[in-house]
């Protein structure tokens, strides 16, 4: 692997005490190259939102550490770590996220807005390149409500990519589209971190979604337990049914089928 843009070591999440305590992450050690596609997969409550949202600053680990292009960020204070957030993370969700009475446009500046950026015009500038950059430049005034569901995910990404973010964490990107939206949603994520670069960091509950990846890594009970080379779908599909079966039966291969969404 080239140097790490992302690194955890050690990495501990604990919620509750004695007997109510969850051990969401249990000693993750997590690298992505610059540049990467990185796929996360894993049971639901196997840890991969906590490690998601650890990586995006948006809460602490309990123990450990977690570092940005090798400047560890663990245990920096709010005012820093909304600095390290605004100027050099961005953000897709599921949800969208878009404020209702902003148009795409305005929607896309916003993180400008809060953060006090000058240079009006250029950042407008790059607002529309995003949104032409997206497929939506003929959308830009129009206000959430008047777009579909692909429509409002591509501003948030055009969003996420404004003020020129070193990661793009996406957080189930596709989980509130059909299939056909949620295919084109990953192609555009694909297409922006190959031909511009951009690191991303994905999780997803879909293997034809994580296939899309360089690299899908899996999580089970809190702790890294696998990985495999992205690009296949039934890989994917093998090795998350892999990592589900018992210990103490047989692992499940070959499952008939693949998910829904893109084919790879």
């Amino acid at each position: 692997m080239d140097e790490p843009i992302i690194t955890t070591v050690d990495l501990t999440k604990v919620y509750g005490r004695a007997a109510t305590e969850v051990r969401a992450l249990d000693g993750v050690d997590f690298a992505v190259a610059a540049g990467e596609f990185v796929a996360i997969m894993g049971p639901s409550g196997s840890g991969k939102s906590t490690l998601l949202h650890i990586i995006g600053a948006l809460e602490p680990p309990t123990a450990g550490t977690v570092a940005l292009a090798g400047r560890r960020y663990d245990g920096l204070g709010d005012d820093e770590l909304t600095r390290l957030r605004r100027e050099r993370l961005g953000f897709v969700f599921q949800f969208f996220n878009l404020l209702p009475s902003l148009s795409a446009l305005e929607n896309v500046l916003l993180p400008a807005l809060i953060a006090r950026r000058h240079g009006a015009d250029a950042l407008r500038g790059r607002a529309n390149e995003l949104l032409t950059r997206v497929g939506i430049a003929g959308r830009a005034e129009h206000t959430p409500a008047e777009l579909s569901g692909g429509e409002q995910q591509r501003v948030s990404i055009a969003r996420a990519l404004l003020l020129s973010p070193q990661v793009v964490l996406a957080d189930e990107p596709t989980g509130n589209l059909d299939s056909r939206s949620g295919a084109e949603i990953l192609r555009l994520l694909r297409g922006l971190n190959r031909d511009e670069h951009v690191t991303v960091v994905m999780v997803t509950h879909d293997p034809s979604a994580a296939a899309i990846a360089d690299r899908v890594v899996f999580l089970r009970d809190g702790r890294v337990c696998d990985e495999v080379e992205g690009g296949s779908t039934q890989r994917v599909i093998d090795a998350f049914t892999a990592i589900q079966a018992p210990a103490d039966e047989p692992e499940l291969v070959g499952v008939g089928g693949t998910a829904a969404g893109v084919g790879v």
